[in-house]
């Protein structure tokens, strides 16, 4: 997807009668070399969480370097879901920072990977490629997915490394006498079920701003689509089958909850992402300190 939406429309003799036919003439062609880049919106927000973690990240290891006099000799190096440490160290820069350094660098990076290989994984016109579109509305809603997809990623992979950097410092403050918040990483794991949700409804409106950027009407093949991706990270298509490529990259896959086999391994999915959050939200009645 492009790295900034455009202003500079193709001619209207290129544009289809409908979304449910493809472009022509040097649109067409520009299609089939470059891929669909949107006109109304930009995947530039998805590196805004990059930045936080950056920021967050930076301002972490400040805040150690300030408290460094108050951490003691010996740092717990591995606590248990109880809160007591098992394992100790020396007082290090590596065992000290090691759950923001490792934690959260590798979180920022995975966020940077991902969202640099989006940009340049476009949506293009079918070439006989299963996952390739068959028309004009295919690839705006796949721009759109995962335009979304990314975003939700991103924020979700945010919160995570806001907890990991968040769990050391009490610690710090607290010469390692207080407990980590743990219970933290239940949030985070709640923001990767809410999240896809919530920003999963800017997609049939993206959609519909771009058509009427383009002045090309929805055509009823394009509203069965947008019908059937309602959820964007899944399908509800009867006549498709349990798995589908999903878009971009086309290496993935996605489960269509239309049969009963996708609507368990959703719903499991769900449920253990569910279960997990509480279980962590949990752990301070679970594990009490002691």
């Amino acid at each position: 997807m492009s790295q900034a939406s455009r202003t500079q429309l193709p001619v209207p003799a290129d544009r289809p009668k409908s979304s449910d036919d493809l472009p022509t003439g040097a649109w067409l062609t520009e299609l089939h070399e470059d891929g669909y880049r949107p006109f109304t919106w930009s995947s530039r927000s998805g590196w805004v969480p990059v930045g936080i973690g950056v920021v967050v990240l930076v301002a972490t290891l400040l805040m150690a370097g300030a408290m460094w006099d108050r951490i003691p000799d010996q740092v717990p190096l591995h606590t248990g879901a109880d809160g007591q440490v098992t394992r100790w160290g020396e007082k290090t820069v590596t065992n000290v920072l090691m759950a923001p350094l490792v934690g959260g660098g590798a979180i920022l990076l995975s966020m940077a990977i991902m969202l640099a290989v989006m940009s340049v994984s476009r949506s293009r016109p079918s070439t006989g490629v299963v996952q390739d579109a068959e028309s004009l509305g295919t690839m705006i809603r796949q721009a759109a997915t995962m335009t979304v997809i990314m975003r939700s990623l991103s924020w979700s992979l945010l919160a995570f490394l806001v907890v990991i950097c968040a769990l050391e410092i009490p610690r710090w403050i607290s010469g390692y006498h207080a407990a980590s918040p743990v219970w933290l990483f239940g949030l985070a794991t709640l923001a990767v079920v809410v999240l896809p949700v919530l920003m999963g409804r800017q997609v049939r409106p993206m959609i519909e701003q771009e058509l009427a950027a383009l002045a090309v009407p929805l055509g009823p093949g394009t509203g069965r689509e947008l019908h059937a991706w309602r959820f964007v990270t899944v399908v509800d298509d009867p006549d498709a089958p349990l798995w589908i490529p999903f878009d971009i990259p086309r290496s993935n896959y996605t489960v269509n909850i239309a049969k009963p086999a996708g609507k368990v391994l959703a719903a499991g999915l769900v449920l253990f992402l569910l279960t997990l959050a509480g279980f962590l939200l949990l752990t301070p009645v679970l594990f009490p300190a002691q």
